[in-house]
């Protein structure tokens, strides 16, 4: 659908020559009616209203001009022409479509140059430029004024002025000279109005074209962008965010749980002697390895607030806010379990012969006289422990006292798990 647009936007503006109707291909001219509907729809309001207003003074001087005995032109006018614009500006607040909003007013347009003419000739001669004004009136108005789509006001043009022409010549005692000259005129006035009115809509157009072209110009520029800047916040070999995400994440996760007081967990995984099997399978089993582990942690996230991050060539890290001590040791011995039953055969020579993982878990309560990386240092001696007690392992420092929320040194045996 974009494509399509896109494709159409282009073609449209690099065309050559002259379009006798300025149009939209398909799939464009749903996006302009939809843009400028509503302006269109506002134009024609004000166009009503306006008219509404010019019609007051002339319904006096209307009222005069005919003779008694026209009652009935002077009815028309004075009660027939008032309630019709009044219903042309009510339907105008309706939920119609554009199109069918155009369509009612010109009707309704008609319908008072139809009284208009039934009073121009119960009225005679007298005021025969007056009329040929009000026929022009309506013309401009509805064909340049209001913002009318080139065919309809064609045909709208083409109506007052075929409307007005018979009208004319069925008024008596008019000079055959002057009948010629004044229906030349609003012929000449009607074309030029149609003209006009063919002028303002190609120009609308091309200003909309050139600006929409402008806004998905810019709208592609964003979004390849923020393209670019979640590539720069994205490890290219797992797919985890890389580390200057974790770092990001790290300082918003921190401050906000730093607000409410909360915990925030860190686990950090390492792939047990990864370089004897990068140099055992070389680079590229080496990746396809990395590859496995980093969505094996993912998987074993509590849900869409953890977020993993690869901080090192083997190494991961996992944030979990709000994590307590024992919710950071349920998820670190998940990953381990779900790590080892990959069973990926590792080399020769190392201490399991599937591929393992260590994970160091820590947890603490954010506050003013704690840093996010005493969290990490917590994590990090953790690590270290469950490397040194054998590898696949998951430990966690606690604080001595009352768990992660006293201070105090680590104490690491009582909360590691061994595989």
């Amino acid at each position: 659908m974009e494509t399509s647009v896109e494709a159409e936007l282009e073609a449209w503006l690099n065309q050559t020559g002259v379009q006798l109707e300025p149009r939209f291909p398909l799939q464009l001219e749903r996006v302009y009616e939809a843009e400028t509907s509503r302006k269109k729809i506002a134009d024609r309001r004000a166009t009503v209203i306006i008219g509404i207003i010019t019609c007051l003074p002339l319904t006096p001087l209307l009222w005069l001009s005919v003779p008694d005995s026209h009652w009935v032109a002077r009815w028309i006018w004075c009660v027939g022409s008032a309630p019709v614009g009044l219903l042309s500006w009510l339907l105008l607040e309706t939920a119609l479509p554009l199109f069918w909003q155009e369509v009612q007013s010109i009707g309704a347009s008609i319908l008072i140059a139809l009284a208009f003419s039934v009073v121009m000739v119960a009225g005679g001669k007298d005021l025969l430029p007056e009329y040929l004004g009000g026929f022009v009136l309506l013309v401009l108005m509805n064909a340049i004024a209001s913002n009318l789509r080139l065919r309809l006001a064609a045909l709208f043009a083409g109506v007052v002025t075929t409307v007005f022409c018979v009208s004319l010549q069925m008024i008596p005692s008019s000079p055959f000279a002057l009948k010629i000259g004044l229906s030349g005129l609003m012929v000449a006035i009607s074309v030029c109005s149609v003209f006009g009115a063919w002028r303002v809509e190609t120009e609308q157009r091309r200003t909309f074209a050139l600006i929409l072209r402008g806004r998905r110009k810019q709208a592609a520029l964003s979004r390849r962008n923020s393209e670019l800047d979640e590539l720069t916040l994205r490890d290219a070999l797992t797919g985890a965010a890389n580390r200057r995400a974790y770092e990001s994440w790290k300082k918003e996760i921190w401050s906000a749980a730093e607000q409410r007081h909360s915990p925030v967990g860190l686990i950090i995984v390492d792939i047990d002697n990864f370089k004897l099997y990068n140099d055992t399978f070389g680079h590229a089993g080496g990746d396809i390895c990395i590859r496995r582990v980093a969505h094996c942690i993912i998987d074993q996230l509590r849900g869409t607030t953890d977020m993993v991050a690869r901080i090192g060539g083997e190494e991961f890290a996992a944030l979990l806010p709000g994590a307590d001590t024992d919710s950071v040791g349920a998820v670190a011995e998940r990953v381990r379990q779900a790590v080892e039953r990959l069973e990926l055969p590792h080399a020769s020579g190392a201490a399991h012969p599937c591929v393992t993982v260590s994970c160091g878990g820590a947890s603490l309560v954010a506050g003013p006289e704690r840093l996010a990386e005493q969290l990490f240092a917590d994590a990090d001696g953790a690590l270290y422990s469950a490397k040194r007690g054998g590898r696949n392992r998951a430990c966690l420092a606690t604080r001595q006292g009352d768990g992660a929320d006293a201070g105090g040194g680590l104490s690491l045996p009582a909360s590691s798990r061994a595989a």
